[in-house]
């Protein structure tokens, strides 16, 4: 009958343990795909947003912002002038106003 509670007891304990703060780690694994769908929020936003979508997830505003600064970067690289937009994109958004052009 011990053996049997201090196994439920360890089982309870590894259950509150689970309910810790989620690290940008964590929020990767668990939430990565959800976070990176709000792109260019504000890491208050994107906690804000989390919190309404899963109401009892524990995180921080860092862990938000550390996990923007890990593993956001990679996926979403900000253009910071118009002669680079012009250099990665130009040729793709003139198409693109040219077909629009024709469709109307």
């Amino acid at each position: 009958m011990v053996v049997r509670n201090l196994y439920l007891r360890r089982r309870l304990c590894s259950s509150l343990d689970s309910m810790a703060e989620l690290r940008s780690g964590d929020l990767e694994r668990l939430h990565g795909a959800e976070l990176r769908q709000l792109g260019d929020a504000t890491a208050g936003m994107m906690l804000q947003s989390l919190k309404e979508i899963h109401p009892r997830i524990r995180t921080t505003i860092q862990a938000i912002r550390t996990w923007r600064k890990n593993y956001l970067r990679d996926s979403a690289h900000r253009i910071s002038s118009v002669d680079e937009l012009e250099a990665q994109h130009g040729e793709e958004l003139r198409g693109n106003l040219q077909e629009l052009a024709y469709q109307k």
